[in-house]
């Protein structure tokens, strides 16, 4: 993520007020991100970001589940472990009284 004010990605996960797109690059190309949903589970931050641009291999409004390493946003690669994220956002969601 590329962020000029030297924020850490965590305070910026969970600071409301910032919706800025994040930015995150491969070492090739970067893509602009929505924040979908943040949270922390066993001492990780976990989140769920939409890319702002088509990408290729996913459908138009897909979101990803990320975690924070450090202060690097990684892909969850554990199929259960995004599945756990995405229904926390769910159970998020009801409890808002708003629908997925």
């Amino acid at each position: 993520m590329k962020n000029s004010q030297k924020e850490t990605i965590g305070t910026v996960l969970f600071d409301s007020k910032k919706r800025a797109p994040l930015v995150l690059t491969n070492g090739e190309k970067e893509v602009a991100f929505e924040e979908v949903y943040a949270t922390e589970r066993e001492g990780t931050v976990y989140c769920i970001l939409r890319p702002l641009v088509p990408v290729k291999g996913l459908r138009p409004n897909m979101a990803l589940a990320f975690c924070l390493d450090g202060e690097t946003l990684r892909a969850v690669q554990d199929a259960k472990r995004s599945d756990e994220i995405f229904m926390g956002y769910y159970a998020a969601l009801r409890r808002a009284g708003r629908k997925a």
